[in-house]
């Protein structure tokens, strides 16, 4: 793994939507820069990918959670 994705990894998914807004500010502010554009965008689409990830296995965590409710199920293993 390397050192960003160990870095992006300990923050948690509610600051990567902070810096997803923060980037989509600049995009529609008057700072905007054609030459800074494309780094930023992909940060942007980095971090969209990130939290997708993250999304996606905590709703897969609820669904084992709810299984194991209904049908009785000890979810601490």
């Amino acid at each position: 793994m390397s050192k960003n994705a160990k870095a992006s990894s300990k923050v948690s998914i509610s600051s990567k939507i902070e810096q997803l807004q923060e980037l989509t500010n600049w995009f529609e502010s008057d700072e905007f820069d054609l030459e800074q554009a494309l780094k930023k965008y992909q940060q942007a689409a980095a971090l969209a990918k990130e939290v997708e990830k993250e999304l996606t296995e905590m709703k897969n965590q609820i669904k084992i959670v709810q299984n194991a409710f209904v049908s009785g199920e000890d979810v601490i293993k």
